[in-house]
């Protein structure tokens, strides 16, 4: 018993190969962009100092 290709299985095949090339394709494209630089913070370089603290409530020096 042979099997017959009807117009409608190669519709439907025709469609879902052009389906999976347009996803492909928007795939690739988004892949390709290269990623945006991240921003800084909009605050101006500050003073960064640890010192160390006597803490009553822990009974000992901690770092602030």
């Amino acid at each position: 018993m042979a099997h017959t290709l009807t117009r409608r299985t190669l519709l439907t095949a025709g469609a879902g190969v052009a389906t999976v090339a347009v996803v492909g394709g928007l795939a690739a494209r988004d892949l390709s962009r290269p990623a945006p630089k991240p921003a800084g913070p909009d605050v101006p370089v500050g003073d960064a100092r640890l010192i160390r603290i006597a803490s009553s409530a822990r009974g000992r020096e901690v770092d602030f």
